[in-house]
């Protein structure tokens, strides 16, 4: 397969037709389940044996969405160690029976979490009412339950709750106003043949009516309702409290049952997936997909010598397959960050390499610190699978390597350049540049570029490739003015003269050969652009190179982050310092060196977590936006589907959220 150490070719496969008689539906799902290199495609076909794939697909993801209930019982997220090996032909069979089990066990905490649903409400409707007879009782003192709800037959009373500015409609007369938080109770009474119109129109305007719950008729008086409604209220919570307390305990004995359960329907979920996308024949069933070309002949094997009727046809792919991405250990770590920016296509070319390069290079150059690097790869091997749901998955250990190699070209960076947490090592260093400003922008400018030079190389490739001569005139334009300003860059070393000058005084000289080729290639520029796009493009070309202008500008964020890193270490580092010398000299002696090194030491360590964080982040986040911005824009799409091969995975770790 083409793996290059620049640029890689995504593995080449092949169309799979394998057609089988339903009575070997088992036996090719275990083949292609052990093998674990085929990328199924959806065979749209009708049938009964599909519908019924269906329904049972709707009912495992109903039953999904219903087990959300469980976390939100129990209090939040759990996390569970789940280790459970089913075979492919036991797995139908223990799903059925795991449903039927959270079935069960979902129907009685749903009759439980109602009825808590209702105390609830009960308790704040109670609560609501207790509080407005709570506040007439401290107003008004104590009176008949008339005073606040009547229905007789020419009068009424009513307690209404609204804003204080709201006026009563007619037919409603105020007999006492109450201040409550930020609304007003107010006491009304009125005729009773208006009743239910004046108390719609007193809606309209804000007001909500405080009723009363069912009452025992010995409740006469305020304080008679309120006490009542206290004892009620206080009935309520104690009997949520033990239904919650009840529910959570159930729950939380069988939630390593749940969670098992809930593994194995996963998996019956895929396999029924996988079913589904199995073309229903009269006779026979058939199943297409894709297969890598090394991995091919395996699965003819496999097919041909343990099954008696199937068939299978192995052929060139027509339209564009899925890809998969095929790179060296190593390399391959970074595929995630290829990953997140965008799939490349089956016949694009997978920039994977240059991005691993490019990344860990100029993360090591930002985070070039070797007690931060160490720091680093503390965290990635203690902390960072705890911020994941599934720190078994093949996602996040790519990632987590990546990461280790990022804190290693730092570790490399850190020991050349002789610091440690912003203090300088007992040695000289062997990088200078990262601890001089003007020589690190420098550096990092040239570094831009070259990554800017090598991506418009690709970009002109490809063109050549793809037989857009337009697009390569272009390129060809921009790579060789680049090249001619890395070579008055890199010169300006040999001649000890500033870049700026060397720049202004080779392209402002008309006579200059530098300023001819400049404008040949600006020439070159416009005559590919106009190819491109028509007269606008005289226009546009002059953006092509005030882009490149403002793309190797941008490299200039190394230097920033590196120095910004470098500087507030050795920051914390003085002023630390100077409170442990204060301290010392405040105190002297013995005591005044220990209570100074008691208080430093903490100020240090959270100092300088607190930088490495930021730092790490930083140098991750402005690695990431130059790789993926000035560089895979040039010459990557990203519009490929990635290769999913067929496998019922069993989850080791299940995070359940609500």
């Amino acid at each position: 397969m083409p793996k290059g150490i620049l640029l890689s070719l995504p593995a080449r496969m092949r169309k799979v037709t394998i057609a089988f008689s339903k009575g070997e539906r088992d036996q090719i799902i275990s083949i292609l389940q052990d093998l674990g290199t085929v990328h199924l495609e959806r065979v749209e076909e009708k049938g009964e044996v599909l519908e019924e794939i269906r329904r049972r697909l709707r009912e495992i993801e109903a039953l999904k969405s219903r087990l959300s209930i469980v976390p939100r019982i129990l209090g939040g997220p759990v996390v569970l160690e789940v280790n459970t090996k089913v075979s492919s032909f036991e797995l139908e069979k223990l799903a059925r029976r795991g449903e039927e089990t959270l079935k069960s066990l979902l129907f009685e905490a749903e009759k439980v979490t109602s009825r808590i649903e209702e105390l609830e409400s009960e308790i704040s409707r109670i609560s609501e009412v207790l509080e407005a007879l709570r506040a007439v009782l401290e107003a008004q003192g104590d009176a008949s339950l008339e005073v606040v709800e009547y229905s007789g037959k020419h009068v009424f009373s009513a307690l209404l709750r609204g804003p204080c500015m709201a006026t009563l409609p007619e037919g409603l007369e105020e007999v006492f106003r109450i201040e409550l938080g930020e609304d007003c109770l107010v006491g009304v009474v009125g005729l009773s043949e208006v009743r239910e119109s004046a108390l719609r129109q007193a809606e309209q305007e804000g007001f909500s009516r405080v009723s009363l719950p069912e009452l025992p008729p010995e409740a006469r008086t305020i304080s008679d309702a309120v006490r009542f409604l206290e004892a009620a209220l206080e009935e309520r919570r104690s009997t949520l409290a033990r239904l919650e307390k009840d529910l959570r305990s159930t729950l939380g004995d069988r939630i390593r049952e749940v969670a098992a359960y809930l593994v194995v329907l996963e998996a019956e979920e895929e396999r029924l997936r996988a079913l589904e996308a199995l073309g229903e024949g009269k006779y026979l069933e058939v199943v297409e997909g894709y297969v890598p070309v090394d991995s091919a002949m395996d699965l003819r094997a496999r097919i041909l010598d343990e099954t008696t009727t199937a068939a299978i046809v192995l052929e060139e792919p027509s339209g564009k397959p899925p890809t998969k991405m095929e790179n060296y250990r190593g390399i391959n770590w970074y595929e995630p960050l290829v990953r997140f920016y965008g799939i490349p296509d089956y016949d694009e070319w997978d920039p994977t390499p240059l991005i691993a390069y490019s990344f860990a290079l100029f993360f090591g150059l930002m985070l070039a610190d070797l007690g931060y690097a160490i720091g680093l790869l503390l965290a990635v091997k203690l902390v960072l699978h705890k911020f994941v749901e599934d720190p078994e998955s093949e996602f996040f250990k790519l990632f987590r390597k990546m990461m280790y190699a990022n804190a290693f070209s730092s570790l490399v960076f850190g020991a050349l350049t002789a610091t440690a947490f912003g203090f300088s090592l007992p040695y000289k260093p062997l990088l200078s540049f990262p601890l001089e400003p003007t020589a690190f922008i420098k550096v990092s400018l040239i570094i831009g570029l070259i990554h800017i030079i090598v991506a418009h190389t690709i970009a002109a490739a490809r063109a050549l490739r793809e037989g857009s001569r337009s697009t390569f005139l272009n390129e060809i334009g921009i790579i060789v003015v680049g090249v001619d300003v890395l070579y008055l860059f890199l010169l300006s070393y040999r001649v000890h003269k500033s870049v700026v000058d060397l720049l202004l005084g080779n392209y402002m000289d008309f006579h200059s050969p530098h300023f001819m080729l400049l404008v040949a290639m600006f020439a070159l520029v416009v005559v590919g652009k106009v190819g491109q796009m028509g007269g606008l493009g005289v226009l546009l070309s002059l953006f092509d190179f005030t882009g490149i202008l403002g793309d190797v500008l941008s490299y200039a964020r190394i230097a920033g982050v590196g120095m910004a890193t470098l500087f507030l270490a050795g920051g914390f580092n003085l002023m630390i310092g100077m409170l442990a010398g204060a301290i010392h000299s405040a105190l002297g002696g013995i005591l005044g060196l220990a209570l100074g090194a008691v208080a430093a030491f903490p100020l240090y360590v959270f100092a300088h977590l607190i930088n490495l964080g930021l730092s790490a982040l930083g140098a991750g986040v402005h690695s990431l936006r130059l790789c993926f911005v000035e560089f895979l824009t040039k010459f990557y799409e990203g519009s490929g589907r990635e290769f999913r091969p067929f496998r019922i995975p069993l989850r080791r770790t299940l995070r359940l959220l609500p």
